[in-house]
């Protein structure tokens, strides 16, 4: 009841037209939740659930690692988000929404490239600032939170929204390991 609800909220969001402001605005909160909040939360809970001598000072090769998955996860990140405003008309904030199906850009590889981008950069920053074991731990809650969210809340708008177009795209392109040759 409460995941037909939310879906009905997501669809009613869509279905109205937003102005730069908006979108601008959409940006900066989903930025700073994003890029600031949640990775702050996770480097906190990854504290709170790991052992100890588990948080550690990264050695030379984690900062290596990190910083290498901090550039990945932010390239994934820039340039989802770059597409959604330029070929989707919207932003990645569920009420400013992208008002066409985006199937080019970084969504041609995978559906969801700002989870994974996101999952990405939250291993680097964690594995950065607390050790490997804490850029783990964030890495999969990224990666379960962001997955339970686009399974049972955003393919069901999805579906609704786009019908069928959905439905091929969603047959065609994986979950979030992305895919560098099409069928």
């Amino acid at each position: 009841m409460l995941r037909e609800f939310y879906i009905r909220m997501l669809l009613g969001f869509a279905s109205k037209p937003r102005g730069l402001i908006s979108k601008a605005v959409a940006l900066l909160i989903g930025g700073v939740l994003f890029l600031a909040l949640i990775p702050w939360l996770l480097i906190r809970f990854a504290g709170w659930i790991l052992p100890s001598r588990l948080i550690v000072a990264p050695g030379a090769a984690a900062v290596a690692a990190a910083g290498l998955s901090l550039a990945a996860g932010l390239f994934w990140l820039v340039w989802a988000v770059w597409t959604q405003l330029t070929i989707g008309q919207g932003t990645p904030n569920p009420a400013v929404p992208p008002r066409k199906l985006i199937v080019k850009g970084p969504f041609r590889y995978c559906r969801n490239p700002i989870q994974l981008g996101a999952m990405l950069y939250y291993l680097g920053l964690a594995t950065f600032i607390s050790g490997f074991a804490a850029g783990l731990a964030s890495f999969t809650i990224a990666f379960i939170a962001g997955s339970l969210y686009h399974r049972l809340v955003e393919e069901g708008e999805l579906r609704r929204r786009f019908g069928g177009e959905y439905e091929e795209y969603r047959r065609q392109t994986p979950f979030l390991v992305p895919r560098f040759r099409r069928k």
